[in-house]
C-alpha cells in the first residue's frame, strides 16, 4: 500500500475520524522506511504494521525476489527502533513449516509483537505441493507457539486457527 501516494495521508485520516480508530496495514515491507517519519507523525499507537515474511532468506526471497529479505530485514529493524508495532504474517506452506519456530526467533530478533499464521488453501496460486498435512501443521504450530511464549509474543489468530483448521466440519 505505500507504493500509493497518498496512502501515509488515508492512514491519517482514518485516524483524526474517531480516537477509537485503528489502522491495520499488511504490507510487504519493502518501502516501509521511506515512510517511517510521516508514520510516527501520526498516533502511531494506533497503527500496527502486519508485514508478509515468507520465510528465512532462501524461501522468502525465492517467492519475493532476490535481496528482498536483508532489504525487510533492514526496514523492520528501523520500524522496531523508532517504537512502531508490527507483526510477521506468514503462510504456511510445505516448505516452511519445519522452520516455524526459526521464524519466530527471527520475528523477535527483528522486533515483532508476534506472529499471524495463514493456513494455506489448494486455491488461486496455491498448489497441493504447498499444502502441509493437519498433523504435520498441528505440531509445528504447537512448536511456534511455545517459542513465541518462551520469547513473550504470541501468534495473535491462534484461536482463529484452532477453530477453522484444527476442527472437525
Amino acid at each position: 500500500p505505500f507504493v500509493y501516494p497518498d496512502f501515509c495521508q488515508t492512514i491519517d485520516y482514518v485516524l483524526q475520524q474517531d480516537p477509537a480508530h485503528h489502522v491495520a496495514v499488511l504490507t510487504n515491507g519493502l518501502l516501509l522506511q521511506e515512510h517511517l517519519a510521516e508514520l510516527m507523525e501520526m498516533d502511531h499507537e494506533r497503527i500496527h504494521l502486519q508485514v508478509s515474511l515468507d520465510g528465512l532468506k532462501e524461501e522468502h526471497d525465492f517467492l519475493r525476489g532476490r535481496n528482498t529479505y536483508s532489504r525487510l530485514c533492514e526496514n523492520l529493524q528501523a520500524a522496531a527502533e523508532v517504537g512502531l508495532a508490527f507483526t510477521i504474517s506468514g503462510a504456511v506452506n510445505n516448505v516452511n513449516v519445519g522452520r516455524l519456530n526459526k521464524i519466530a526467533r527471527q520475528a523477535h530478533v527483528l522486533g515483532a509483537g508476534g506472529l499471524h499464521l495463514m493456513y494455506h488453501f489448494v486455491r488461486g496460486k496455491g498448489t497441493s505441493g504447498q499444502f502441509v498435512p493437519v498433523v504435520r501443521l498441528f505440531s509445528q504450530i504447537v512448536k511456534a507457539a511455545e517459542v513465541c511464549r518462551e520469547l513473550g509474543m504470541k501468534i495473535d489468530n491462534l484461536e482463529a486457527m484452532k477453530a477453522q483448521v484444527f476442527t472437525v466440519p
